[in-house]
């Protein structure tokens, strides 16, 4: 069997979904659960978005860049000098790092965006490439809008690349509109080119999913010489999203004979990683998503149910799906069942005894709220408080509040500690959340903008979980933060305190 290499792109193509946005610290734990799930190339960030991103970029390489084990970590960058620059210095520290070149190649691109014609990309496109190789060994060259550019073009900026020392090289379907047998003909002429000039040099394939062709054209690259697959988990990204990565990894593997080849995802991991990936980015997945979807194996009453297994092309278990979720209640929640899905379902392992008796006590005042609790209450009890860990003579932390809803005069008091003092406030607003905030902001007196608040459910029954979302503004930075409660009011007030507290430790 050939290795099908996997680059995740979560961290960077995946988070251009409008309205998500993620703390350094989520971004942290989130690589590290994609290098758990056997990802061999992770694209981590735009180093030339802004400095915040490129110390993001620096704190994931910190985490998991510098093992022996880790995946090649890479970020995105333009056919600009300055750009490679930057993105050379965010990847440093990195022990395996690979720059990745990004060239525009379709009409559209060369008239609209980029305002060249062929001849000036490709020469921009080999320059950038050097300079890329002189910084560093490995680049990646990719040619955006492959799917809909001229295709004698392809294979000469394919080879051009080639001959100047592209580790990989990338063809992707920048806006979703390729047909699976079209585009699976070009790989094929691109890997016969590619072969007369080094048959080692990588060909790999990046999909949108705009007419939901994703995973497909993803599939004909592969038949037909694509080494590498650019994926997101739960197929997350910009518009319709991209490639997703479980139904790629598993359609590889239970095709496995056809495709000759074979990907390091540990399929058993899949469903955590998901989930875990729908939580921080408070994107809900489709009941009737393949692999991961809540319905993805369940059937309905009647024949299929009797005779589930007749109707289903693979076990779920063996891809380590869960038919039902997990509940716990007053009756069942011992110590040992925590243990085990903390450690069995949601690959959590805690740092000693005193941080699972800490959960396992949030555990049972949970219950006591909710009655019964599911997977994504759990993640709420494995919030850690980072912020006072940090430093708690610099932070807020709420104390107590109260709120007063009125169609006249909508009103909120707060008490928040700041080290050893104590501030309190009173406001009122257009509504309760209007008051709360302006409460807040008046206690910390920072001239912040909010540019986004979004409410969710994370959970199920009458007294799920809500989650809150907040995006601020603050002196040119923009800072993103949540939180999740039972109380949606208390959830809106400490993720608020959370993104304020991004602020103040950004500038440390």
């Amino acid at each position: 069997m050939n290795p099908i290499y996997v680059w995740d792109t979560t961290l960077r193509d995946g988070l251009q979904v409008p309205g998500v946005g993620l703390t350094r610290e989520d971004k942290i734990e989130l690589a590290r659960r994609i290098k758990g799930l056997g990802a061999d190339y992770m694209e981590i960030g735009y180093p030339a978005v802004s400095d915040k991103a490129v110390s993001e970029i620096k704190a994931i390489v910190e985490a998991i860049g510098q093992q022996e084990d880790s995946p090649i970590l890479t970020v995105y960058a333009q056919p600009v000098r300055e750009e490679l620059e930057k993105a050379y210095e965010s990847l440093e520290g990195a022990r395996h790092k690979m720059l990745h070149v990004v060239v525009g190649a379709s009409a559209q691109q060369m008239e609209q965006k980029l305002k060249m014609t062929k001849e000036q990309v490709l020469f921009q496109g080999m320059e950038a490439l050097a300079y890329a190789k002189s910084l560093t060994e490995m680049v990646q060259y990719t040619i955006e809008d492959a799917g809909r550019a001229d295709e004698e073009f392809v294979l000469q900026m394919a080879e051009a690349a080639a001959r100047e020392g592209a580790t990989v090289i990338n063809l992707t379907d920048t806006v979703g509109a390729a047909v699976p047998e079209v585009y699976g003909a070009l790989f094929a002429k691109v890997r016969r080119r590619l072969d007369t000039v080094d048959p080692a040099i990588l060909l790999s394939t990046h999909c949108h999913n705009d007419m939901g062709l994703a995973v497909a054209n993803t599939l004909s690259a592969v038949k037909n010489g694509a080494g590498k697959v650019e994926c997101t988990v739960n197929g997350i990204g910009e518009r319709a999203g991209l490639a997703a990565l479980e139904e790629v990894a598993v359609a590889l593997r239970y095709h496995q004979e056809y495709y000759q080849g074979e990907t390091r995802i540990k399929m058993n991991s899949i469903p955590k990683v998901s989930q875990f990936v729908s939580y921080v980015t408070g994107l809900s997945v489709q009941v009737n998503k393949a692999i991961i979807g809540a319905n993805a194996f369940v059937h309905s009453q009647g024949m299929h149910q009797k005779n589930a297994s007749a109707y289903e092309a693979f076990s779920p278990v063996e891809y380590g799906v869960h038919k039902q979720d997990v509940v716990i209640n007053a009756e069942n929640a011992t110590p040992a069942l925590l243990r085990d899905v903390l450690e069995n379902i949601l690959d959590y392992h805690c740092n000693d005894e005193g941080e699972f008796r800490q959960i396992d006590s949030k555990l049972k005042l949970l219950i006591q709220k909710k009655k019964q609790v599911y997977l994504h209450d759990l993640y709420f009890l494995l919030q850690r408080n980072h912020y006072v860990q940090k430093d708690e003579s610099i932070v807020y932390e709420l104390k107590n509040f109260k709120v007063i809803s009125s169609d006249e005069f909508p009103s909120a008091w707060i008490r928040i500690r700041k080290g050893s003092e104590t501030i309190e406030e009173n406001s009122y607003g257009d509504g309760p959340i209007d008051a709360l905030y302006t409460a807040i902001k008046n206690a910390v007196q920072m001239d912040f903008h909010l540019l986004e608040y979004k409410i969710s459910s994370v959970s199920k029954g009458k007294e799920a979980l809500g989650r809150v979302s907040v995006l601020l503004e603050y002196e040119g930075e923009q800072y993103y933060a949540h939180s999740t409660d039972t109380d949606t009011i208390k959830a809106s007030a400490i993720a608020l305190l959370n993104g304020i507290n991004n602020c103040i430790l950004s500038r440390l």
